[in-house]
């Protein structure tokens, strides 16, 4: 049905299917050869919803910074040097970005969610959020035909034991056609 074919190409069909089964119901065949000829090329012309998506992804890679001492991966010491801030987390190297870009005939809808691993101790607190232009976003409309955008992700809370590159959950993006 309809979300096999792009928008464009089916509302153009089922207008030539309803009025073709218009004028067969009303009995009026004086214009049935050419409604015919309007539904068999609306039909021929259907086009296919083709979904092409490009997703670049980061190293997803974060540092839990404590008030004014930050953590230094290196060393895998706490070092105040004033370059910490007030407790959170920090993306390493704006490791956080996630890219999008639809290549598809069809606009999308790309929802987001993280799921924690409870199997990793230390992180019962830690929850992920998703943002676009510094909101917060659970899904994104993408317009079909190269439409771009990024979203950051950022873990949220405290962990509550010391942390040593774990991963800390799962990212799943869901795709979906936006209705239009």
């Amino acid at each position: 049905g309809a979300n096999s074919y792009t928008t464009e190409s089916w509302n153009a069909y089922t207008e030539a299917y309803d009025n073709l089964t218009e004028a067969l119901t009303n009995n009026n065949l004086s214009g049935i050869a050419a409604l015919n000829s309007a539904y068999d090329e609306a039909k021929a012309n259907l086009v296919a919803a083709s979904v092409s998506l490009d997703v670049a992804w980061q190293t997803m890679s974060f540092t839990y910074e404590t008030d004014s001492a930050r953590w230094d991966p290196q060393t895998h010491t706490y070092v105040d040097d004033g370059g910490g801030s007030s407790s959170g987390w920090v993306a390493n190297d704006n490791s956080n970005v996630i890219e999008l870009t639809n290549n598809s005939n069809i606009a999308l809808d790309v929802g987001f969610e993280f799921s924690r691993d409870d199997s990793v101790d230390g992180i019962s607190g830690i929850s992920g959020a998703f943002y676009s232009n510094d909101s917060a976003v659970t899904t994104v409309a993408l317009d079909k035909g190269g439409a771009a955008q990024s979203v950051s992700f950022m873990l949220e809370g405290a962990p509550t034991a010391s942390l040593d590159n774990v991963k800390c959950g799962i990212v799943t993006l869901t795709v979906t056609r936006r209705k239009e």
